[in-house]
């Protein structure tokens, strides 16, 4: 654990009350110093300490940002942990993570940031992602698996995402083939996975997940307000997103460990039983083809199976999919 967050835990341990300094430098093993340096650097973070020479220092409120220090206080992963990287405003956290794949950067790297000012979507599209209300963070992974396992980390995150939303808030999220999680019929996330691979090996994984956590409609653009949702509209009520992030890293974690050690059986059963589009009737649209029929099911390579009215079997690997 950070200074950092040794400092806020001490501070958030009196309920509101002072501290006085003595305590701080003493449990922390710090000298007055150096507490003052991090009590200054967490005031621009935008942190309200109160601070008198008689009583201590006084955390008032916190901001709503997931400061690594604020994960680490919340989070059990030990995977996500090793190297949390925060920006306030980034052009995309995949962009990022992959320039720091490629360097070598360990697996379990997060990057995380307030805002995007060129968030990527599927399929060359973009992300909206404004400041100080969302959730945009990118992970690297290093599976020691073939490239055509790669979807296996798609269908992961979105069983790590709805599961997270059921755990924290008791809300029931649907997943839409591949990336989507719905909520209420409209999209609440979204997951992009970027690879870096040879021909019988993956190098990295980038898997980037993007939440609209605390978006109201008038924060999305004209064009998506039909179709777009976020937790706080459906439950009425702001969340904290340090909260949010460090349950899914915990979640994602767990799932996938589950992964690497049970294949793709287990996380098929948990994806299938939120899918929104098995047993109906659906089109899927992608390079050079529409295929209609019923989604019957998802492959052992984590692709789409549709089946036509003459009964054959279609595997969809890559597009757009929609409910007829």
């Amino acid at each position: 654990m950070t200074l950092t967050a040794k400092i806020l835990q001490t501070l958030r341990s009196n309920s509101g009350a002072f501290c006085q300094g003595r305590k701080l430098t003493q449990g922390i093993g710090i000298s007055r110093a150096v507490l003052w340096n991090h009590i200054e650097a967490l005031r621009t973070h935008g942190y309200a300490i109160e601070a008198t020479r008689a009583k201590g220092y006084r955390l008032v409120s916190s901001p709503d940002r997931p400061f690594p220090w604020e994960l680490l206080l919340l989070m059990r992963s030990k995977l996500f942990r090793k190297n949390i990287i925060y920006r306030d405003e980034i052009e995309s956290t995949n962009a990022l993570a992959f320039q720091q794949a490629i360097k070598g950067t360990p697996e379990g790297t997060v990057v995380i940031a307030d805002s995007q000012t060129g968030g990527k979507g599927r399929m060359g599209r973009s992300w909206h992602s404004p400041p100080g209300l969302n959730i945009y963070t990118s992970v690297i992974l290093r599976p020691h698996w073939p490239p055509s396992k790669g979807a296996f980390l798609t269908i992961t995150a979105g069983v790590a995402v709805a599961e997270t939303l059921e755990a924290l808030y008791g809300l029931h999220p649907q997943i839409k083939w591949p990336n989507d999680i719905m909520l209420g019929m409209k999209k609440a996330a979204g997951i992009l996975t970027e690879m870096s691979s040879e021909q019988d090996r993956i190098n990295f994984i980038v898997l980037g997940i993007g939440i609209n956590v605390n978006a109201l409609e008038k924060d999305f653009p004209q064009s998506l307000r039909g179709t777009a949702t976020s937790v706080r509209e459906i439950l009425g009520r702001p969340v904290n997103r340090s909260e949010f992030v460090a349950s899914l890293y915990d979640r994602l974690d767990e799932c996938y460990n589950f992964l690497r050690k049970h294949s793709l059986i287990g996380i098929k059963e948990r994806w299938e039983s939120r899918s929104v589009l098995m047993g109906k009737l659906v089109q899927a649209s992608g390079p050079g083809r529409v295929v209609t029929g019923l989604a019957t099911a998802l492959d052992d390579d984590g692709a789409l199976i549709i089946t036509t009215g003459n009964e054959t079997r279609e595997r969809i690997v890559a597009g757009d999919v929609k409910l007829c």
